[in-house]
């Protein structure tokens, strides 16, 4: 049965995730893609105070667990290999003004994060196949022997800043946001490209300052869609349980992967580097796979007959998909008759035109 209905339909932080995604994740690259990395980069941005004229504008450690979602009706599970990760991240103002930077983790030895072109982003991650290993190299302490990770930063105009940051919010350790899981995974196996799509989630768990990110890229790590970039204009928050992707945002016949990550952050580093903001996060991001159907075919629109003086249109196309009818005296100005969600794939209607010589009719797939 077709069913008729009225025909209706921080922006800067995308191309930053766009720009910045293949180079950064290519540091060090786990066993599947993830996103943690650019979460960091997008935390940062979104907490950092205005630029100052700093050399550094933002740095960070990150600590992460991600998980893997297959089963539409299951939990996502953790990721049999390289699952666990440290990350730690700082950000240039400019090209080539920040010439060094390394992190040290309590005791341990120092390690030098890597520059990407033009000396601007400068990244260290690690991975590991399970927690203990990870929290044995990378220790979060105890309330009352915190560990402190220690960044040093070499610059052009600024000497060298040396910054202290932990995973506490004063004496309460920074927690994982439980695993996100997928509501419907079934669904998003064959999106139809040409309509809006809505992925749900369970709800989320909070935390001290809760950030939420999703992301779609292909198996190219080439990114598709994004959310606002946490803690700003139109981000999604912790108590978000879906997100809409527009029609025509993804690529049509494409296998794609989707990235849910929920973070949790500790109060903002202000003062060991005037100008520069630094942060302290945990986050769990839960990976899923997506399809998409193949482009729509062209659908087929004809008036095989007459009914009392009125023409009987019908349309052969394709199932699950959203067609509008098109109608025009002049072939050149064109109104919407109706729009419908057809599951048959094929529909007749008997139209009522208004007096005049002329009445084309075309139909158009999708929103």
């Amino acid at each position: 049965m077709c069913v008729a209905k009225n025909q209706t339909t921080h922006a800067r932080y995308v191309n930053l995730f766009k720009r910045h995604y293949t180079r950064l994740a290519a540091v060090n690259k786990p066993s599947r893609p993830i996103n943690t990395t650019r979460l960091l980069t997008a935390v940062l941005a979104a907490i950092a105070s205005a630029a100052t004229g700093a050399d550094v504008s933002y740095y960070g450690v990150l600590k992460s667990i991600q998980f893997l979602q297959t089963n539409p009706a299951a939990a996502p599970v953790n990721v049999p290999s390289n699952g666990y990760a440290f990350t730690s991240l700082a950000v240039a103002s400019t090209n080539n003004v920040l010439t060094n930077a390394t992190v040290k983790a309590g005791s341990a030895a120092a390690v030098a994060l890597a520059p990407t072109t033009n000396n601007t982003y400068w990244i260290y991650s690690q991975f590991f196949n399970s927690q203990p290993a990870l929290d044995s190299a990378f220790p979060v302490g105890s309330t009352f022997s915190q560990t402190p990770y220690q960044m040093t930063l070499s610059t052009v105009h600024d000497g060298v800043h040396t910054a202290a940051l932990n995973f506490f919010v004063i004496f309460t350790a920074l927690t994982y946001p439980q695993a996100p899981q997928i509501t419907n995974l079934a669904a998003a196996a064959a999106i139809d490209t040409t309509a809006d799509f809505t992925v749900g989630w369970k709800p989320l768990s909070s935390g001290t300052i809760p950030l939420v990110e999703f992301s779609i890229m292909d198996l190219a790590s080439n990114v598709w869609f994004t959310s606002p970039a946490p803690l700003s204009t139109g981000a999604l928050g912790i108590s978000s349980t879906s997100i809409v992707i527009p029609a025509y945002t993804l690529p049509p016949a494409t296998k794609l992967i989707g990235h849910l990550t929920v973070g949790n952050a500790a109060i903002p580093d202000t003062s060991d580097y005037s100008g520069a903001t630094g942060v302290a996060a945990v986050a769990s991001d839960t990976e899923f796979p997506l399809n998409t159907r193949a482009a729509p075919a062209v659908p087929l629109l004809s008036v095989p007959t007459w009914t009392g003086g009125r023409p009987l249109v019908h349309l052969s196309g394709e199932t699950n998909r959203i067609y509008q009818i098109l109608t025009s005296t002049n072939a050149s100005t064109w109104t919407n008759l109706f729009t419908t969600n057809c599951a048959a794939g094929a529909f007749s209607f008997t139209d009522t035109p208004p007096v005049g010589p002329l009445r084309l009719y075309r139909a158009k797939v999708g929103q």
